[in-house]
């Protein structure tokens, strides 16, 4: 039961309290593995902008679409 709760109160606070391009990579990840769609990955504002993760769970790419930072 309190595994439930640890569940549903502290990894949702953690991950909405981290940094934004720690977000792009978990809902990267998440979508790659099948837990997400695209569309939600989509409407995140840097996920949205072609960062991806390499094999090695390094965050990589450019959080400009056309790669010009």
């Amino acid at each position: 039961m309190i595994y439930k709760i640890f569940l549903m109160v502290f990894v949702p606070s953690v991950f909405l309290l981290s940094a934004p391009v720690a977000q792009a990579a978990v809902l990267y990840k998440l979508t790659e593995l099948g837990v997400f769609n695209n569309t939600l990955t989509s409407l995140h504002p840097i996920a949205s902008r072609g960062i991806a993760i390499n094999n090695n769970g390094q965050v990589v790419g450019s959080s400009d679409p056309n790669g010009c930072d």
